[in-house]
């Protein structure tokens, strides 16, 4: 059974954002309780981007509605094309790249697994198709989502939520035989001849129109009235030119040369040869989407239509691949995507010409199947019965022996790639005896036996990578650790930029032998990116130091766990580590609300955890237990105030921040405090946490005289912070905290070169630093500050081990005044809690066009000097 995936989309602007809930649903049951509501990020540069692509396609020969006697053949600078469809194509991927669609993805694949067959149905509110511009959202490449990479059996459809009051259509199956009435127009300038040999040659029941017998008794128009008024069909079609109207509700196909004829002046006639079994509609013609729309509001069940002006080659390639696929049993929605796949050896001819085609259809109507053969259709009516009786025969078999001279077949590792996967996310941990982890969840703890970090993520574009790490996890948990190396190696040598793939390769090396052990807890469900970003920085301590030879002798293991940024979830975690004999230290957990819960248990049973990223002033001083190598929000908030203060010569500031951030509320205190101390004025504060007009809000903090807006919102509500950049509007410089250094922030584009952000590190100002050397090598890409502090904390914890290979030894080794370790930043070493030589780097964002290292146009780049936070 397919399952179907609905997003609709309610509100919103491609200026704002979109307002957009998600639902799942499988044998007709929701996957969840209610809609889960989601966001389409603002993409304020689509519209012009595609429209520049509409303008280029506009020149082609094709099969619109001309009123001229000469159709443009060639279009004068095929460069120019090309370049407007790689800039649109580029606009969307970074639109796809955006957090909340990285995170709808994800939501959607961890429900539809690897050869699990989906469909997707875009509801679009049919009055967000008034506003400007939102037309567009019936017409975007919406086939450039990633998600299509990682799902060869899923494919879209889009649908008008005005169809809300349909009754579900139960009836899916095409007659047989299949009945298609099909309707040649205006072919002048254009070649419909192979339109009508196609369907001639389908097997299926089709008359064509004009009918030369009956062209003397009735014009075009009577005859097509006539045909759907009069007798049933399944299928209609039209070749010729056609086109929408301005509004995109209607639309017109050109019967002859003179006479067009708009579907408004057939409806009756439609809805009679719908309600007598029409199922589907294919328009082989330019600029269909009025003409879908028309036919979704007369409750059609599909409609194929060209978004656009379509070539006549592009057309006739489409129709020729879709009908061989659909008429051979291929799923309908399939048929379309490897149909207009296809196109692609033209791609360079008529760039774009695989988004041309698209599915309209009714909401609760099911895909249409085109009937097989008998033998196929007694295995679709019979199936279970035909499994049943087999099994019967094979038990049957196995009882007699006759099986065991049966020689077994190798399973294609391809199709088995998500059963395996799956296995592997429910089954005990298998590593040594006394590694086990007892009484946990099978998702939240890894030595290598299981995925935690999908091999799906959406940098790993090779599915041969992804089925390598895969086996080779598979290969771990059975304990067949040499086998797994080799898989885990061949899974590196294709895609390096993989963490969690390279500890589980070091991890495999060790295999049961001795080692010393830490473990690394992280919010990977919650917060995907950032996770990977610590165990990059984690997997690389751990290469270089078995590389070398381990500690003192003997590698170092790496346990993962994920904590999903949830505090009471980490402390469970926590509790269970500190059970566990082997583990040495733990470097980990993100946000400084979960540290500091987790920083008690730690405390009370003496294990020691460094902290990379959480920040807070009240993880200063916390005990004998307790480190981090990220600076305390003390030192960002002072270099903050001071930069403000000095460099910019402002006295006030409005600080936005999230009051149920223990990060947010550290960094805004600490701020305030340096503010005061330094002759300033009194900031002004507004709570992201409470419903808040940023637009209101930041008028407001100007009419107070306010001359510096600040971002200290955590990363949860940095979505909303980044609104500020809109509503500021590049009036005030805007500072931030070290969450704003975000991807997210770069595609607020021109706005963005008015923030400095503090951070604890950046790579344009260690460029040429060994570190960074190795890094690009390992990863072959750069790194950024949360790696940076995870490598240094690790280094850390490997330096404390190799003093004292036990639980009080480090603890004793980390607070000596004498331990000191080379790190990436700088040596490493602590004063109480905190890092002795902390540093903050202030970064300001800048344009960069294509020289950016992010594929943005803007990136961040160092201002001035590292500004020192000397501890004493």
């Amino acid at each position: 059974m397919r399952k179907l995936v609905e997003l609709t989309i309610h509100s919103g602007t491609f200026n704002d954002g979109f307002f957009v809930t998600l639902q799942i649903r499988e044998n007709g049951r929701n996957l969840f309780p209610e809609p889960k509501p989601k966001n389409f990020p603002p993409a304020p540069d689509l519209p012009e981007l595609y429209q520049s692509w509409q303008r280029q396609y506009s020149s082609w020969r094709k099969r619109a509605i001309t009123h001229s006697n000469n159709q443009v053949t060639n279009v004068s600078n095929n460069q120019s094309f090309k370049n407007a469809a790689k800039e649109l194509e580029a606009g969307m991927r970074r639109w796809f790249q955006d957090q909340s669609f990285l995170q709808l993805s994800s939501d959607i694949l961890s429900h539809v697994k690897e050869n699990e067959s989906a469909h997707i149905i875009f509801k679009i509110n049919s009055e967000l198709l008034q506003r400007q511009n939102n037309q567009l959202l019936q017409k975007l490449p919406w086939n450039i989502w990633n998600i299509f990479e990682f799902r060869d059996k899923v494919w879209f459809s889009l649908s008008l939520v005005l169809n809300q009051h349909f009754k579900t259509l139960k009836t899916s199956v095409l007659k047989t035989p299949v009945k298609i009435l099909a309707i040649f127009g205006n072919a002048e300038g254009i070649n419909t001849q192979k339109d009508k040999e196609l369907l001639e040659n389908l097997g299926a029941k089709v008359e064509l129109l004009p009918n030369s017998l009956q062209q003397n008794s009735s014009p075009l128009r009577q005859q097509v009235h006539d045909k759907l008024w009069d007798e049933s069909w399944d299928i209609l079609f039209f070749a010729g030119h056609s086109a929408s109207n301005n509004e995109g509700n209607s639309g017109e196909i050109q019967i002859s040369r003179n006479e067009s004829l708009d579907l408004n002046e057939f409806k009756k006639a439609l809805k009679r040869a719908i309600q007598k079994g029409l199922k589907l509609a294919i328009f082989n013609s330019c600029d269909g989407m009025g003409l879908a729309n028309k036919l979704a509001e007369l409750e059609i069940s599909q409609v194929i239509v060209m978004r656009e002006s379509v070539p006549d080659e592009v057309a006739q390639r489409f129709l020729q691949e879709f009908l061989r696929l659909f008429s051979n049993g291929e799923a309908f929605d399939l048929a379309v995507r490897q149909a207009l796949e296809r196109l692609e050896v033209i791609e360079n001819e008529y760039p774009g010409a695989s988004w041309l085609p698209v599915i309209c259809q009714n909401p609760v109507a099911k895909l249409p199947v085109w009937p097989q053969s008998s033998r196929l259709q007694i295995w679709r009516s019979h199936k279970r019965k035909i499994i049943l009786v087999g099994l019967s025969l094979l038990f049957i078999s196995l009882s007699a022996g006759i099986i065991s001279q049966l020689r077994p077949k190798k399973p294609n590792r391809i199709n088995t790639l998500q059963v395996e996967k799956e296995k592997l996310q429910t089954t005990p941990l298998v590593v040594k005896t006394q590694d086990q982890v007892p009484n946990l969840k099978p998702t939240d703890f890894s030595y290598g036996g299981r995925v935690l970090i999908a091999a799906s993520s959406f940098e790993v574009t090779s599915k041969r990578a992804e089925s390598e790490k895969i086996t080779g996890i598979k290969k771990f948990a059975n304990k067949n650790f040499n086998s797994a190396v080799i898989h885990f190696q061949n899974a590196r040598n294709i895609y390096k930029n993989d963490p969690e793939n390279l500890i589980y390769l070091n991890n495999a090396k060790i295999g049961e032998g001795s080692s010393y052990t830490i473990a690394v807890p992280i919010p990977i469900s919650q917060y995907k990116t950032g996770a990977e970003e610590i165990l990059r920085g984690v997997a690389q301590a751990q290469d270089e130091i078995n590389n070398a030879g381990g500690i003192n002798g003997k590698p170092l293991r790496v346990l993962i766990a994920d904590d999903r940024d949830d505090p009471k979830l980490a402390k469970q975690i926590a509790e269970k580590l500190v059970t566990l004999p082997d583990v040495l230290g733990v470097m980990g957990h993100y946000a400084s609300n979960v540290a500091l819960e987790v920083s008690q248990v730690y405390e009370k049973k003496r294990l020691v955890v460094i902290f990379p990223t959480s920040s807070s002033v009240k993880l200063s001083n916390f005990g004998n237990y307790v480190f981090r190598t990220v600076p305390s929000d003390a030192c960002a908030g002072k270099v903050l105030a001071n930069f403000m203060l000095n460099s910019l010569r402002q006295r006030k500031a409005a600080i936005f921040y999230n009051s149920q951030s223990e990060y947010s509320n550290s960094l805004t205190s600490a701020f305030k405090d340096a503010i005061s101390k330094g002759g300033g004025e009194e900031a002004l504060t507004f709570d992201l946490h409470a419903p808040l007009d940023l637009s209101a809000s930041v008028n407001s903090a100007v009419e107070k005289k306010a001359t510096v807006l600040v971002l200290f919102a955590n990363t949860n509500k940095l979505k909303d912070a980044l609104q500020v950049l809109k509503a500021n509007d590049k009036q005030l410089t805007i500072l931030g905290g070290d969450d704003v250094y975000n991807p997210m922030t770069l595609q607020a584009g021109a706005n963005t070169s008015d923030i400095v952000i503090a951070v604890p590190w950046h790579i344009q100002y260690n460029d040429q630093s060994e570190f960074v050397k190795k890094s690009r090598k390992l990863w072959e890409a750069d790194v950024n500050w949360r790696t940076v502090t995870s490598y240094d904390a690790t280094k850390a914890l490997i330096a404390g081990i190799k003093q004292n290979p036990t639980r009080e030894g480090v603890s004793q080794a980390l607070r000596s005044k004498d331990f000191t370790t080379e790190g990436a930043i700088n040596e490493v070493q602590f004063l109480l809690s905190d890092r002795r030589n902390a540093s903050i780097q202030l970064v300001k964002g800048q344009y960069s066009g294509s020289s950016s290292r992010t594929g943005l146009e803007y990136e961040f780049r160092p201002i001035g000097q590292l500004r020192s936070c000397q501890l004493e």
